[in-house]
């Protein structure tokens, strides 16, 4: 089973729910008038049933007038003919019927026409919908929830699953809808026809397609599992393998990950193919089957009334209805399996839909007001599924202005206790206080609007330098001067000035054309730009000189006290310039101190060794 279950309590286990009931329920996840022009859909197809039964009646009468029998003639919609104009007759009334015939075969195609283009608008608009709805609910989801999942199973559901199910769900079940009434009119119009023949076709036709759904809904169900998670395999292969390139080529592994993505490519494309032969071979049983039926009828007809002329109506009408009907029936067969190979697609998007998020309206408000002091108070903090915490009663107390320095063993907890700093994370245990209130839920957006934070791995955008360090603002919202006060406070404002293209130089992807340290500072004037209140540096040092990290630092302090510094380093002499050092093992403070009280002013710390 797909690991796209949504994680609370109201989740729905839409696997175990039918397919109407899920798909019901897409609709009413979108926007209001969908299900308005889904009406409107089943209005249009059910006008295309009625225009398609005028055409089999139409041609009834037009095969009996040019087979010289009766049958035509003295068809009712000829009868009022002949009371209007009493000399109507002969070739002008094969004439009359011809024209008709071809009006209601052309409004027919029409109608056809505009049924098709209909669907797909409406596809290609509920599509847009659905993977724009999930991608918003990704963006406003709480950080807890990004960390507890693997990227490429929402990767694979917005690039592959999203349009899985437009191609395989949406679009063949409209299209079955309106197969569906389209048949129901056919065969109506046959039985008031021939009620014997058409009843005995149907009965044949009902019977071959029941043994072949019976026999195939259970493979079809084992395929839509297996197209799922192939498609998932498929996305993983391809970020770790483009991901770490570098290694890849360093240790000549390039055969590894072909090998691996030929196997899973040849299982993912043998699975459609074999969802293609199931869906389109009952296709030519129905045809031979409707041509023997068509044959026998023709000759029995025939062999009764000793002439065909009295039997051409009605096997015209037969044939007609068997040409509109049979490709209806096959129709309605193929989608129901495209459907169901689908259906696990189906249901992880459903469980996308249904992931919880933040109000949008909260994310969007002005940030929370800092003045004084931040807190931790007996905070403890346990990730899901594990049984041992990561922090434990553990308090902290950050002045506004403080430059404040956590170092300690990996796997401490530092991680873990950032996030909890910068909103991320909700405490498990105890809380987060900002000048003497506590931060809920509904304030933790507000107050991640004062955080800047520069982690170790620096992420860039494939633009140019002045994209990543105005990251997230409008390019006719980015104040210039601010640009070239943060990039001169990150120490890489001179270097800007030597390339040809300065700051609308592109990047790279990843930022693959900047060095590790130039990839830092990018991010470090990224942080400045931001005029943040809180500055967070994880590690975001390291790559960096020793004179061009002072210098960075010395830049920060150039603020003043109106920004307040928080910095996690494992080279200890990054911290010398911190008021205070947490010093963090399993979770809890262990010491505290100026650089000098814990490390001893000329010492040098073991870490710098």
């Amino acid at each position: 089973m797909s690991g796209l279950m949504p994680d609370n309590a109201q989740a729905v286990d839409h696997l175990n729910r039918s397919f109407f009931s899920n798909f019901i329920g897409l609709v009413g996840k979108l926007e209001r008038r969908r299900a308005w022009q889904l009406a409107g859909l089943v209005l249009l197809a059910i006008a295309s049933s009625f225009i398609e039964v005028m055409s089999i009646a139409a041609l009834f009468p037009f095969l009996g007038l040019l087979g010289g029998g009766q049958v035509g003639a003295n068809s009712g919609l000829f009868e009022v003919l002949y009371e209007w104009v009493p000399a109507l007759r002969g070739q002008q009334t094969i004439f009359i019927a011809t024209a008709l015939l071809v009006a209601v075969l052309t409004v027919a195609a029409v109608s056809r026409i505009m049924a098709n283009w209909v669907n797909a608008r409406m596809t290609e608009a509920i599509g847009t919908e659905i993977a724009t709805l999930i991608f918003r609910r990704m963006m406003y989801q709480a950080y807890l929830r990004h960390v507890s999942r693997n990227s490429s199973e929402i990767i694979a559901a917005l690039t592959g699953k999203v349009g899985t199910v437009v191609s395989n769900i949406i679009a063949p079940t409209l299209l079955l809808v309106q197969s569906a009434i389209i048949a129901v009119g056919i065969v109506t119009t046959l039985i008031v026809v021939n009620w014997l023949v058409a009843c005995l076709m149907m009965v044949l036709f009902g019977v071959l397609y029941a043994g072949i759904i019976f026999t195939t809904r259970e493979r079809l169900a084992v395929y839509s599992v297996s197209l799922s998670a192939l498609s998932n395999e498929i996305i993983k292969l391809l970020q770790e393998s483009l991901g770490g390139i570098r290694d890849v080529l360093i240790d000549g592994s390039q055969e590894v990950y072909c090998t691996r993505f030929h196997k899973l490519s040849a299982d993912l494309r043998r699975v459609q193919a074999n969802v293609m032969i199931v869906s389109t071979s009952p296709a030519y049983i129905i045809v031979t089957l409707g041509m023997i039926i068509l044959s026998v009828m023709g000759a029995y007809f025939v062999g009764r009334d000793g002439a065909a002329s009295n039997a051409l109506p009605l096997l015209g009408a037969f044939a007609l209805g068997a040409q509109r009907l049979l490709p209806m029936l096959q129709q309605i067969y193929s989608c129901w399996s495209i459907i169901r190979s689908s259906n696990q697609a189906f249901v992880d998007v459903l469980n996308l839909l249904d992931e919880p998020m933040e109000n949008p309206e909260v994310v969007a408000t002005e940030p929370l007001p800092l003045a004084r002091s931040i807190e931790l108070s007996n905070v403890a903090f346990c990730y899901p599924g594990r049984d041992v915490p990561v922090l434990k009663n553990f308090n902290m107390q950050i002045a506004f202005g403080q430059r404040v320095g956590i170092c300690g063993v990996t796997g401490g907890g530092k991680s873990t206790l950032l996030d909890i700093l910068m909103g991320l994370l909700p405490p498990t245990e105890g809380a987060l206080v900002i000048d003497g209130v506590p931060v809920k839920s509904a304030t933790q957006p507000a107050w991640r609007r004062n955080i800047a934070h520069v982690p170790q791995v620096i992420h860039l955008v494939d633009g140019s330098l002045l994209e990543n360090i105005a990251l997230g603002v409008a390019r006719s919202e980015v104040v210039m001067e601010r640009v070239l006060q943060a990039a001169r406070g990150a120490q890489i404002a001179d270097t800007i000035a030597t390339w040809p293209k300065g700051f609308e130089t592109e990047v790279g992807e990843r930022g693959v054309r900047l060095s590790g340290g130039q990839r830092q500072r990018i991010g470090i004037a990224r942080a400045l730009y931001k005029n943040a209140s809180v500055v967070v540096f994880d590690e975001a040092t390291s790559a960096l000189d020793t004179e061009t990290e002072s210098g960075v630092i010395d830049a920060l302090n150039a603020f003043g006290r109106d920004i307040t510094v928080i910095m996690v380093a494992h080279r200890l002499t990054t911290l010398m310039q911190c008021d205070v050092i947490y010093e963090l093992a399993h979770g809890t403070i262990v010491r505290s101190g100026s650089y000098a009280e814990l490390f001893g002013a000329a010492a040098v710390p073991e870490d710098d060794q």
